[in-house]
């Protein structure tokens, strides 16, 4: 006697898309940008611990020179005293240190894995440049669609909606003015360096969904010689 099979219940069909959600949300990509969430959060809440903590330099001796908010709780946790008061602000500076530690391994840790996942892009434009746009674009198959055009402007969104608000001039660049030497150019040229170095973003991104390495050396070169020709005219 042939039995038929049976239909999966409802229970079992929403198991699977539970487990293929689960799948799909932890590509390596997207565990990258959680990760990396993850170091800009633990930045912020650095700098507002620093303000919390800031005003016990008094008691400490030690003050706050506008540097690496870690060499602040460093120079404070260091401090040796008896006094009770003291001694909480010392525990408290440590704790500021713990989590500039933590964000230490964070950095590194992402830093390596976005060489592993995207080697073109970060050999292109630099790691952390490669983790704010993976970040802001939400993982590589989202990157792989982008034109040229959107990497130029990724990162200008306010600037972008006030132009299409009241018609200001448009957005020539976004988290692209960070590449180095642009920043440096007169405001009337960095758009078109900007252009180029998402012309060959978008290639170095698809060669990395794709597997592929590819000449990012010659590309940073033409990249260069632009930016040298800029700055001389």
């Amino acid at each position: 006697m042939i039995r038929e099979k049976s239909e999966p219940s409802l229970h079992d069909l929403l198991m699977e898309y539970g487990k293929k959600r689960i799948k799909d949300e932890f590509t390596e990509d997207r565990l990258l940008i959680k990760f990396y969430s993850l170091y800009e959060e633990i930045t912020e809440i650095i700098n507002l611990y620093l303000e919390k903590i800031d005003s016990f330099g008094i008691l400490t001796g030690v003050e706050y020179n506008q540097d690496d908010p870690c060499l602040y709780f460093r120079s404070m946790a260091a401090v040796s005293d008896a006094d009770p008061s003291i001694s909480m602000v010392v525990k408290s500076a440590s704790i500021g240190l713990s989590m500039c530690s933590f964000r230490t391994d964070l950095f590194q840790f992402t830093s390596e894995m976005a060489v592993r996942i995207m080697p073109n892009t970060v050999d292109l434009i630099g790691g952390s440049l490669a983790l704010e746009l993976l970040w802001r674009s939400g993982g590589l198959r989202n990157m792989v669609k982008f034109p040229a055009s959107t990497f130029q402007v990724l990162g200008s969104e306010k600037a972008f909606f006030k132009h299409m608000r009241t018609g200001t001039p448009s957005p020539k660049h976004g988290f692209l003015f960070k590449y180095p030497g642009i920043s440096s150019l007169p405001p009337s040229k960095r758009g078109k360096i900007a252009r180029t170095v998402a012309n060959k973003l978008a290639i170095a991104v698809r060669a990395d969904f794709y597997g592929t390495r590819i000449d990012t050396e010659t590309m940073k070169n033409l990249i260069t010689k632009r930016i040298h020709e800029a700055k001389s005219k």
